[in-house]
């Protein structure tokens, strides 16, 4: 697929064109797993949705592991742990999550931490020392409430130290735009010689969070634009993406991509009538353990993922006509969105018959591996049987032997047969007939 770069040429585009969003890989393949452990974070970040105090009141690791044993049941190739809040580095048992996670070894697997990374460094080597050598990636959020740049500098030594990605995201607050500039000028001299992903991201408005903030000027905007075309002429980009890139379909067959937030800031998140298709790729869970198959209160809820029910990928994988202005979050730019219904049936139809196939033959997958556990239980338990009954064996002997020792004192022949009678011994032969 020739997908062509529209960052630079965004006003050409009309919404109106648009017949398909979506993302340009093998949906079917690859899960990805939004889950908000939490919803308590340290921070109150005037511009942030999460306002809700740390607490005590943590889902416990046991619950957390039942969830990820749930997860594997879905066939996938590929999986993402996408690990949010709240700030999620406060649950307690978070890198006993971490390393459960990894213990799958037979799964290709991903994680993503979402952090303001606000902890100290001591902490984040305990975390890079639990991942090892696995995939890994860490999303640090730098909000200009709190921000320092010599623990944000710390952080990136760290990561470089453990060879592992990390993304730092200046999150674009209007009022700190002096503070900004500064640290971005730090920010890209250290560039120069450390490994690491830049972003500035720019600040969705409350209370819906589907538009740009509208406290950004026209020389902010600017400003913003200048910048990110320096961190990407100086960008060494990671090997692995965080997010698949997304495109949109026009009625011309024209495949064009276009970063998120210049999306968002052209109101070409606009998808208000397509039908949106959820769960092919995604599963979104809540802190209570709520799950759907999007970021979006559009979607019913299917399940609870810490109930002893398994998932239902029936109901996950489901389409939802869109009745929002906008579409705001850049995890659901991973669900295909399609003007047609038509289309969105044929796809949702064919994922459906995909993960029926697949979860068949992970059946029968699963009953030869029973079957096949079963034959060496049988063999063991065969093999135990014969240990046994030679030491059935043995024991019988030595008990014969001291028998016959104990008969072998008595003066008189049928007193000698009758006391071995009483045992069923056979005579010990070493002992000459006595009457």
């Amino acid at each position: 697929m020739n997908i062509i770069d529209y960052n630079d040429k965004i006003s050409e585009i009309k919404m109106d064109d648009i017949i398909f969003q979506g993302s340009d890989i093998d949906d079917y393949n690859f899960l990805e797993i939004n889950w908000q452990l939490l919803k308590g974070c340290n921070y109150k970040c005037s511009y942030c949705f999460g306002q809700e105090l740390l607490s005590k009141d943590f889902i416990p690791l046991e619950k957390l592991k039942l969830a990820v044993d749930k997860i594997f049941q879905i066939e996938k190739e590929y999986y993402t742990f996408t690990l949010l809040g709240g700030e999620p580095t406060y649950h307690p048992d978070f890198l006993e999550l971490i390393k459960y996670i990894y213990s799958f070894t037979n799964k290709n697997i991903s994680i993503l931490v979402v952090s303001n990374a606000s902890r100290n460094v001591e902490y984040f080597e305990k975390l890079l020392q639990c991942v090892g050598n696995n995939k890994f990636d860490m999303m640090f959020s730098v909000h200009f409430e709190y921000a320092d740049i010599e623990h944000v500098k710390e952080i990136i030594f760290l990561f470089n130290k453990y060879k592992k990605n990390i993304r730092i995201h200046f999150m674009l607050h209007p009022n700190y735009q002096e503070k900004i500039k500064s640290y971005f000028d730090k920010i890209i001299e250290l560039k120069k010689d450390y490994n690491f992903i830049f972003e500035l991201i720019e600040l969705s408005e409350p209370p819906n969070f589907n538009k740009i903030d509208s406290r950004y000027t026209k020389d902010f905007f600017e400003w913003i634009d200048n910048s990110k075309k320096i961190i990407d002429d100086i960008a060494k980009n990671s090997d692995f993406n965080l997010f698949p890139n997304s495109y949109f379909l026009d009625k011309n067959g024209n495949n064009m991509h276009i970063r998120h937030t210049l999306s968002v800031r052209n109101n070409l998140n606009v998808f208000k009538g397509f039908y949106c298709c959820a769960g092919v790729s995604l599963i979104s869970i809540e802190p209570n353990g709520n799950y759907r198959g999007a970021v979006c209160s559009e979607f019913p809820i299917v399940g609870n993922i810490y109930d002893n029910e398994d998932i239902n990928w029936i109901k996950l994988i489901n389409i939802k006509k869109c009745n929002l202005d906008r579409c705001g979050c850049i995890t659901n730019d991973r669900c295909n969105k399609y003007r047609n219904i038509n289309n969105a049936k044929i796809y949702i139809l064919e994922c459906r018959k995909k993960y029926l196939n697949l979860f068949v033959l992970s059946l029968l997958n699963r009953f030869d591996e029973d079957m096949e556990n079963i034959n060496k239980d049988i063999k063991s338990l065969d093999s135990k049987t014969m240990v046994l009954d030679s030491k059935i064996f043995h024991v019988n002997h030595c008990i014969d032997i001291i028998i016959n020792t104990i008969a072998w004192w008595i003066p008189f022949k049928n007193w000698r047969e009758s006391f071995r009678g009483k045992f069923k011994v056979r005579p010990d032969q070493t002992r000459p007939d006595q009457t």
